[in-house]
């Protein structure tokens, strides 16, 4: 499975897991355009992965093994493209020329192979539609996410508000008890004076009424 990244959220790039299915002219050349595109596209380090699968049926493909080198390299790279760019297998004539380290002259064997056929404007890769994904696929993909994305936003924003709507709560009703707990301490102190002054007034009276004998 060859992925290729597009702009977006997520990165995961099983290159590797491609590459048994290459010869081995082809591993360098193929990583190295990998990495390109990776360089070209990123956004905020981040990437949404379109995959290239290269099923294993085409291991054993003799259209395929029959290719020579360029012309083996040519089509997996296209299709890499294609899956990219959402084109449905479509080769245009003009964005060949884009496709790195490939041998343009090889489009004719791919024809006839079978692999390809012509198109008005450039090529299709015949078997696309039924091993890879389709752009209207992708496209319910990512609305998929995108309400996804919404939804947990909504809920995140949800928890938020309750959260500070509880922590309101709980500080209102520790003010409220920590006004009541005052207040009553403060009643209590001065009941507590109130009640100890006529105490101290009656010991007053009472040493202002003791007589001292009548020395003389």
């Amino acid at each position: 499975m060859l992925a290729t990244p597009e702009s977006g959220c997520g990165l995961s790039a099983p290159l590797g897991m491609a590459e048994f299915a290459l010869f081995p002219s082809e591993r360098q050349q193929v990583a190295t355009a990998f990495r390109s595109w990776l360089a070209r596209h990123a956004i905020f380090g981040r990437y949404r992965v379109t995959d290239a699968r290269y099923p294993e049926a085409w291991l054993n493909d003799r259209r395929i093994l029959r290719l020579s080198d360029a012309a083996h390299r040519l089509f997996v790279t296209a299709l890499a493209w294609a899956a990219s760019n959402r084109t449905d297998g479509f080769i245009d004539g003009g964005d060949l020329a884009l496709l790195q380290s490939v041998d343009e002259s090889r489009v004719g064997e791919l024809v006839a192979s079978g692999l390809w056929s012509e198109a008005p404007g450039g090529w299709r890769i015949v078997a696309f539609d039924r091993t890879q994904t389709t752009r209207a696929q992708l496209e319910g993909l990512d609305h998929k996410r995108h309400k996804n994305r919404e939804r947990q936003a909504r809920q995140r924003a949800h928890k938020k508000d309750f959260s500070e709507a509880a922590a309101e709560n709980v500080s209102r009703v520790t003010s409220g008890v920590t006004t009541d707990v005052t207040q009553r301490q403060g009643k209590d102190r001065q009941g507590q004076a109130i009640t100890e002054r006529p105490l101290l007034d009656t010991d007053e009276n009472c040493h202002d009424e003791v007589f001292l004998p009548h020395v003389g």
